[in-house]
């Protein structure tokens, strides 16, 4: 699939409020990350993420998401870019890009 169908995909699901139990099902890839898995408080501490500038107003909000999923869109250089979807505790949909450098 490519970027741009992906990015679609995520805004759709954004827009329809999709809940995050249903996304792999939308999106027919499994994330990089998700908060449905054990460990993924472990994995999100040793990470470096680098939040677009576009969506660094969402980033006090994104610390307090109540869920997540990313996945994986390009490798650069230095970094992974990274398009993801975090839920508010009212349980609505957002779209967010980051990038994630190695520890």
């Amino acid at each position: 699939m490519k970027q741009n169908q992906f990015i679609e995909k995520l805004e759709k699901i954004a827009k329809e409020n999709i809940k995050i139990e249903d996304v792999e099902k939308v999106v027919q890839t499994k994330p990089v990350l998700s908060s449905l898995e054990e460990n993924y408080v472990e994995i999100l501490q040793k990470a470096t993420i680098d939040i677009d500038e576009d969506y660094k107003k969402q980033l006090s909000i994104l610390q307090e998401a109540v869920d997540f999923m990313y996945w994986k869109i390009e490798d650069e250089k230095a970094a992974v870019r990274i398009a993801g979807i975090w839920w508010d505790i009212k349980e609505k949909a957002h779209v967010f890009f980051a990038r994630i450098y190695a520890p």
